[in-house]
């Protein structure tokens, strides 16, 4: 409860940004809303032996453009999995993850309506994780890289096909939990 709060309160944040940037008179199309969708692949093998090797999510995602093509950027996005443990062979495993991130991005027009972007940031990785009666939970502070093509459909919308890692690790009595992983996806860009 107290993440979704967390959560809450820093889009509000980011939202009351935009729309005093935007009533500043920044309305040439500095304000980016970002919907997409993600694949995670976990970097960690006992996970993805658990969960799957790909989990798909909602991002949503917020910027504004500051100086030509950079933009400051912030996004949530996150999921619940069951898992089966490979000894048992039941479902006796759960986790939620969600990614609190933000950072600077640029975006380039190459050839016509096609360009790219780079981003480059801090992430969040809040995690909890249920597995035979026994509970862990916790949150780390990670990094986070993307890059991708990007195809403009107008002079307001585009999209976006990018790749991306985060790297985040928790080190815990049992060893170390590497939480993050490679993620790829498809975000659509409006600009306001």
């Amino acid at each position: 409860m107290i993440e979704r709060k967390k959560t809450m309160a820093f889009f509000l944040f980011i939202a009351a940004l935009l729309f005093g940037a935007h009533s500043l008179g920044a309305a040439d199309k500095r304000i980016l809303i970002m919907p997409g969708v993600r694949a995670f692949r976990g970097s960690d093998s006992s996970f993805r032996s658990i969960y799957g090797a790909t989990q798909i999510f909602p991002e949503a995602k917020v910027g504004f453009r500051f100086h030509d093509d950079y933009y400051v950027w912030g996004s949530w996005g996150g999921f619940k999995e069951k898992g089966k443990t490979q000894s048992l062979g039941i479902d006796s495993a759960e986790v939620t993850r969600s990614f609190l991130s933000f950072g600077l991005g640029f975006e380039e027009r190459l050839l016509g309506p096609v360009g790219y972007h780079v981003e480059v940031g801090a992430t969040r990785t809040h995690f909890s994780e249920e597995a035979l009666e026994l509970k862990e939970k916790g949150d780390k502070w990670g990094f986070r890289g993307e890059g991708g093509v990007k195809f403009d459909l107008s002079e307001r919308f585009s999209l976006r096909i990018s790749v991306g890692y985060t790297d985040c690790k928790v080190t815990r009595e049992t060893g170390d939990l590497r939480m993050g992983g490679m993620t790829g996806g498809a975000t659509l860009v409006v600009r306001l």
